[in-house]
């Protein structure tokens, strides 16, 4: 379990689980979230797959929970698996980074929305461990209205299901 963790979030995190028993949630969480989604400009594969490393890296690095999504689209979150009262902090400073090292590579959304955190499936078969926004959707629509380059916060409220 520890090893599946250490993929989507920093070993720190993992082991702060640990002691906090925090390593088996029976379902999903409700709780306040502050996500990051991400589009990553297409071009050659290898410079793709190089900028989706970079951008995962630096997430993890970051303490954030990495949430995979198809190609060219990553998403990141803050309070999830753990909270903290220094999340928001934590998502302007990691979104600040994403702008000033991937530039016109990417495109970014973000905000606080309450969501759900833990283990996702029908019946333990096949989980998955994740978060889920509902009206995520509409964040992937305002991203495909806006230039690369462009990182908008979404306010309370706004782009609502």
């Amino acid at each position: 379990m520890k090893d599946a963790f250490s993929k989507a979030v920093s070993v720190d995190i993992v082991e702060e689980m640990l002691a906090q028993d925090k390593l088996s949630f029976p379902k999903p969480e409700e709780r306040r979230i502050e996500f990051i989604v991400v589009v990553v400009q297409e071009g050659p594969v290898e410079l793709v797959s190089k900028r989706f490393g970079e951008l995962i890296n630096l997430a993890i690095e970051q303490g954030a929970l990495v949430e995979l999504m198809p190609m060219p689209f990553v998403s990141f979150a803050y309070g999830a698996p753990l909270s903290s009262s220094d999340d928001f902090k934590k998502r302007e400073v990691l979104v600040g980074e994403i702008a000033r090292q991937f530039g016109t590579d990417v495109k970014v959304v973000h905000g606080s929305r309450v969501g759900y955190c833990g283990l996702f499936g029908a019946d333990g078969k096949l989980m998955h461990y994740g978060f889920y926004i509902p009206g995520m959707l509409n964040f992937i629509g305002i991203l495909a209205g806006m230039e690369f380059g462009q990182v908008r916060e979404v306010q309370e409220g706004e782009a609502k299901a």
